[in-house]
């Protein structure tokens, strides 16, 4: 066994660095002991044990780090997808009411036609719509969407699918109307009358749509036919 002359650590006889200051080993010294050189340092760290990369404890945490992350985003996936369905037709889901009363295609068919109307470019629907004065003609929107609300109930209705389809149609309806005001304020048509008409049905528009998602049963539905007349907005013939 050898002294270190800087730091006095004892250390094997074939050791090329002292282990106590990480000093060179001088094996040309005096016999009876080495000197510990003074021209090369190495650092303590560089001394350690590396882990390798490629250790089963790396890998492992590799690879739990790895499928957490597939998770996430297949978690993320899998919401961005429902809510892409919820939007695009709420009724995907199936029917909130019994359905021998309000049968799952109806009430898909009826909320599928309501988020048209809510989703569709403005600008489309209202080319769709614009009579020989270049508004939006109401009649020509509640003749084209009442004969497709028809469709949806299908033949030999129940009543409530009935009174579901024509609760969906005052919905769309409401929300025509409210685009129509948005769009003719946005584009600062026909004066600023129709700011205060744009906020009104806007706040009409919302306020139905989810007392139709929300509705499950025949007391529900009335109650929009209710606020609709309330609100002078449209009645049932």
């Amino acid at each position: 066994m050898a002294t270190c002359s800087k730091c006095g650590k004892v250390f094997r006889d074939d050791a090329n660095f002292c282990t106590g200051c990480g000093v060179a080993v001088d094996k040309s010294a005096q016999s009876g002991g080495y000197e510990a050189s003074q021209s090369t340092t190495v650092p303590l760290i560089a001394l350690a044990p590396v882990e390798k990369f490629y250790s089963k404890k790396n890998l492992k945490r590799a690879g739990i780090a790895a499928g957490s992350i597939v998770g996430i985003v297949a978690m993320v996936v899998v919401v961005i997808t429902v809510i892409y369905i919820f939007r695009q037709n709420p009724g995907a889901m199936g029917s909130k009411f019994n359905e021998t009363d309000v049968s799952n295609d109806v009430y898909s068919a009826s909320l599928a036609l309501v988020a048209d109307v809510r989703n569709d470019n403005i600008k489309d629907l209202m080319a769709d719509l614009i009579n020989s004065e270049g508004k939006a003609d109401d009649y020509k929107f509640m003749a084209k969407y009442e004969q497709l609300f028809k469709e949806a109930r299908g033949e030999d209705p129940s009543e409530l699918e009935v009174m579901f389809t024509q609760c969906g149609f005052m919905v769309a309806y409401t929300e025509f109307c409210a685009r129509k005001f948005e769009y003719y304020r946005d584009n600062m048509l026909f004066g600023g009358t129709v700011a205060d008409d744009a906020d009104k049905f806007r706040v009409y528009a919302d306020r139905l749509y989810e007392m139709l998602l929300d509705a499950e049963s025949e007391t529900q539905l009335q109650a929009i036919i209710d606020y609709c007349a309330e609100n002078d907005i449209i009645y049932i013939k």
